[in-house]
């Protein structure tokens, strides 16, 4: 079978597909927090180069996570939100990070309030 038919008919192997990518999680988490602009989600995650953090969120809004809305200000501004679908991954990530608090205990010195 090939790999894009694995991911039609496995949900685990299309989920992955989307969240394995570098910084995806850490923009899904922090979207969780509330709406955020560009620089803000680059600002909070630090260290995501702009052009990986547009390609992320342009996949992200293609797959319906996330919501883009262009604000008619002075200048205009972008703002970056979680759609329902992208809400329903917070059970996701708080099951990894449970996981992560039982099994890999070395990882509890390193989350701060943020979930970081």
């Amino acid at each position: 079978m090939r790999r894009d038919e694995r991911l039609i008919h496995c949900p685990v192997e299309a989920t992955m597909d989307i969240l394995n990518q570098k910084w995806t999680l850490h923009i899904i988490r922090q979207l969780l927090t509330g709406k955020k602009r560009f620089n803000e989600l680059s600002h909070c995650l630090g260290g995501v180069n702009s052009r990986t953090l547009r390609d992320r969120l342009k996949v992200l809004e293609r797959e319906e996570i996330v919501c883009r809305t262009v604000l008619s200000a002075i200048p205009p501004w972008v703002e970056y939100d979680l759609t329902e679908k992208g809400r329903a991954l917070n059970r996701v990530i708080e099951s990894i990070a449970d996981w992560g608090m039982e099994w890999m205990p070395a990882a509890h010195h390193c989350a701060d309030a943020s979930g970081h």
